[in-house]
């Protein structure tokens, strides 16, 4: 009896450990190009405050300073709402129809999506976001704008 007891716990460690395996394939940040910064300028489609990383739907006007013949949407990937809320953020930071100045570790592939990285301005003013732990512990973090 005893011998089966462990054999059934060391079967539910294995499929733990294997279940496991995507979510911590699914935290490569490989897919975005952190050795560059794109700054968007433009409107706020929608934000959504899920995990495991939030989603801000951006309609970019103004890309790398140079104005854009229709508003092209962004997909931009945020922390989880943990460490959002840990720098300030809160569900109700970021609403359709404001206007957003921010930079983006852009996507590899060129697509229109990237990891936020810095929003500047809200509305005219500086966004009121403090510097989380993971902010500070990030490498690149500071590549100047292009």
């Amino acid at each position: 009896m005893r011998a089966h007891m462990w054999k059934t716990a060391a079967l539910g460690l294995a499929f733990g450990i294997a279940a496991s395996a995507p979510a911590f394939a699914h935290h490569s940040g490989a897919m975005f190009d952190s050795s560059k910064r794109v700054k968007l300028e433009g409107t706020i489609k929608s934000f959504e405050w899920t995990n495991p990383h939030s989603r801000i739907w951006f309609l970019a006007d103004t890309v790398d300073g140079k104005k854009q013949p229709a508003p092209v949407l962004w997909a931009i990937e945020t922390g989880s709402p943990g460490q959002l809320t840990r720098m300030g953020w809160t569900k109700r930071t970021l609403n359709p129809g404001d206007k957003v100045s921010m930079a983006v570790a852009p996507l590899r592939s060129g697509e229109p999506a990237g990891l936020g990285i810095r929003p500047q301005l809200l509305n005219g003013k500086p966004f009121p976001v403090k510097a989380g732990k993971e902010d500070l512990e990030r490498p690149n973090l500071d590549v100047p704008l292009q």
